[in-house]
């Protein structure tokens, strides 16, 4: 299925239609991923390790797996701001759908209750009132000019006046006989006749003045229809036009209606179908396990670098916890601990001291040297009142590395071929007096390839730097040696083994 089919195939469309109208309302649609979470740390919801994983960690190595840790958290914290922005966006593209198809469902219930065609049958409805009004005053009109052009002419006007002076001459003569008195009144009226003609003139007078104010009620109201027939007319072409427009518009609303409901169906496809821009949920879940791997590794290498940290410097600042706010901000827990930690180290790293000790493999054996060295193992402890220097008053000190010489005419002619066993067990000075023992137990032997002349061309190499890193020197070691050097001279010629610790310490004051 693809989206352009939406709009070439009715089909499609159709049945995208159905699966939108299956989606469950917005408050119950989740992601489709486990708990259905809504926060990146509440859908992982990852705790600490059950034990420290030493198979692949040390806790000398706190400096390594703080950093290492910090560079996974913040890779976290990079995943977690897109993760979160392509869910803001899925969320936002979903509210879109549900809006339009929400407006879809109102609207098919507006047509079906008559949006559409109410104003239609309202429109053709007032053409055909005005129509019919229209009709009625141009009868009204006409049968008004018929009554002022029949009724009110010259003719029938003088035929009024005649008929209303000889019913009021034969009304008054009777009363008063032939002749009218000599009265002010009388003449006032500009009568001096007898009663028939005073009465003809009266009758007359008021005849005309009653025609004359009928005749201007009958134009008055020729010109109120009159008026009312042009706006009419004048309404007419209107009202025929926006009946023919209201039909189309219903069309239009349709149209627009349709186009609606395509979009929705159109982004629910991009949403679902793979490779297409607006699957949202297949380009989070890769970042959500990045994000869940890198965390995961992160935790690892912060539990044992907590075990460090305490031991070797005294950082005694708990791991938090994911029991809060259902772990929603477990992952900002960690990382403060961890930039925190590291902010420690480095003020506390600010104040140690390094040095170089060198030590003597047959003062050390003692009695034992030459057993040792013809038997190719040499065993001594190393204590830090008898084999320091007295003045010395150190704490938490940590070796970085070593070196190794061979003495002896001739065997410092040869290349000899070591391995350095480190204290299995140990112990750190803090503070006050404190102890803390170690256990160095998965410190592997570190191999020297290359040990020869101090005074040789080739600068000495510093061994261990990774496997005996911060490792206690304090306690039993153990040096073995190769029955011949690469030049095949015998192990018999060692007069002595020089092993020079490369040392960090902080000096009390």
């Amino acid at each position: 299925m693809e989206i352009a089919e939406l709009f070439t195939k009715p089909e499609v469309y159709e049945q995208v239609l159905d699966q939108l109208r299956a989606l469950p309302d917005i408050k119950n649609f989740g992601l489709g991923i486990k708990n259905k979470h809504h926060a990146l740390d509440q859908i992982i919801a990852l705790t600490w390790p059950k034990k420290p994983n030493e198979d692949l960690y040390k806790y000398q190595h706190v400096e390594f797996l703080l950093d290492q840790a910090a560079d996974l958290l913040d890779r976290g914290v990079r995943d977690r701001t897109q993760w979160e922005d392509l869910y803001e966006k899925w969320f936002r593209n979903t509210l879109d759908i549900y809006e339009l198809f929400e407006i879809d469902k109102i609207q098919k219930l507006e047509e079906a209750a008559g949006i559409f065609d109410v104003p239609v049958k309202l429109s053709e409805s007032e053409h055909k009132a005005n129509q019919k009004s229209l009709t009625n005053y141009n009868e009204a009109v006409n049968q008004l000019n018929n009554a002022v052009n029949e009724k009110f002419n010259d003719k029938e006007r003088n035929l009024l006046v005649l008929w209303r002076a000889v019913l009021a001459i034969c009304g008054v003569r009777p009363f008063h006989g032939s002749g009218m008195p000599d009265h002010p009144v009388i003449r006032s009226v500009g009568i001096n006749g007898d009663t028939g003609e005073y009465a003809l003139q009266l009758t007359t007078k008021l005849a005309n003045n009653e025609l004359a104010i009928q005749l201007c009620e009958k134009v008055a109201q020729k010109l109120l229809v009159q008026a009312s027939q042009e706006a009419a007319q004048e309404k007419a072409a209107g009202l025929e036009k926006k009946a023919k427009y209201d039909v189309e518009d219903a069309k239009f609303k349709k149209m627009r209606r349709n186009v609606g409901t395509r979009i929705a169906a159109a982004k629910h496809l991009a949403t679902i179908l793979d490779g297409a821009p607006l699957n949202f949920i297949s380009r989070m879940r890769p970042i959500q396990e990045r994000y869940e791997n890198d965390f995961s590794e992160a935790l690892a290498r912060i539990q044992v670098a907590s075990q460090g940290i305490k031991l070797l410097y005294g950082y005694e600042e708990p791991l938090p916890q994911p029991t809060t706010d259902q772990g929603l901000h477990f992952f900002d827990d960690c990382l403060t601990w961890v930039r925190k930690a590291i902010s420690f180290l480095v003020r506390f790293q600010r104040l140690d001291q390094s040095y170089v000790l060198s030590f003597s493999l047959k003062e050390l054996c003692g009695n034992s040297w030459k057993k040792g060295r013809d038997a190719g193992v040499c065993k001594f402890t190393l204590d830090e009142k008898k084999h320091f220097p007295e003045q010395w008053s150190q704490q938490y000190v940590r070796l970085k590395g070593f070196s190794a010489f061979v003495l002896g005419q001739e065997a410092q002619k040869g290349i000899w071929q070591l391995v350095v066993k480190a204290p299995q067990s140990s112990y750190c000075m803090h503070r006050n007096s404190v102890k803390k023992d170690l256990d160095q137990t998965r410190a592997a032997p570190c191999l020297a390839g290359r040990v020869g002349n101090r005074n040789g061309m080739q600068p000495p190499d510093i061994l261990g730097v990774v496997e005996f890193f911060n490792l206690s020197p304090f306690g039993k070691w153990q040096v073995d040696l190769p029955q011949q050097s690469l030049e095949k001279i015998d192990r018999s010629a060692i007069d002595d083994i020089h092993l020079d610790l490369h040392l960090v310490a902080r000096v009390q004051l």
